[in-house]
């Protein structure tokens, strides 16, 4: 009787200890699981922002805008006269005939701005008037060769691209005049410039760009 009660006993103990087991695990795991996810969802990991790629791009004269590139473009080509420029599209080319001191009527081109009307003189804006001149000698500047052939003007050379150019200026009454001479070299072309009513500035940059675009063929 004595060792039924022992073995009893022994299997009481055992089932509370196995009772007791099951409580903490179903019990304590679930929450050190659950804590453990709490943990693992705060964390951040920082990865490496790349930072921005900066090009320092220089602009080259190819890619800067050429403000002549949209314009139209006159030809002249006739004996001894062939040469190129380009004006502004508003601008406008007239065909007409002068009388020159020596060699009588010539008939030539006028590139008149906007504003400009052959019909009225008295209305502002700029005229430009295209004469080839004879060569020049071999030895002679051309401002030289400008300041003989005009005395009415004090010439200076200007930088236009490629080209050789002088320009000399007068006034005659309210009127401004600009004479330029470009040369490849040998050959010679005179532009007569009016400016009629009008200041200088107004206009100057834009003759000076079309004076930039000649090209002898």
């Amino acid at each position: 009787m004595r060792k039924f009660l022992t073995i009893l006993l022994l299997l009481i103990i055992i089932f509370e200890l196995f009772a007791c087991g099951a409580i903490v695990y179903f019990k304590l795991i679930p929450k050190f699981f659950s804590q453990k996810e709490d943990l693992s969802s705060q964390v951040t990991i920082n990865k490496p922002i790349p930072s921005p790629k900066t090009t320092t791009e220089s602009a080259s004269p190819s890619a800067q805008t050429d403000e002549t590139a949209n314009w139209k473009t006159f030809r002249r080509q006739k004996q001894d006269e062939n040469f190129e420029f380009k004006y502004p599209n508003d601008w406008e080319i007239r065909a007409i005939t002068v009388q020159a001191q020596e060699v009588g009527q010539i008939e030539t081109e006028v590139l008149i701005s906007p504003s400009r009307n052959l019909n009225e003189a008295s209305s502002s804006g700029v005229e430009m008037r295209f004469y080839e001149n004879e060569k020049k000698k071999k030895e002679e500047s051309l401002v030289q060769y400008a300041t003989n052939n005009n005395a009415c003007c004090s010439f200076q050379e200007i930088s236009l691209g490629k080209i050789f150019v002088v320009m000399g200026e007068y006034k005659h009454e309210n009127n401004l005049n600009l004479n330029y001479y470009i040369s490849d070299g040998e050959r010679i072309i005179f532009i007569d410039v009016y400016l009629l009513s009008m200041e200088k500035a107004d206009f100057l940059n834009t003759i000076n760009r079309i004076v930039s675009t000649f090209k002898f063929l």
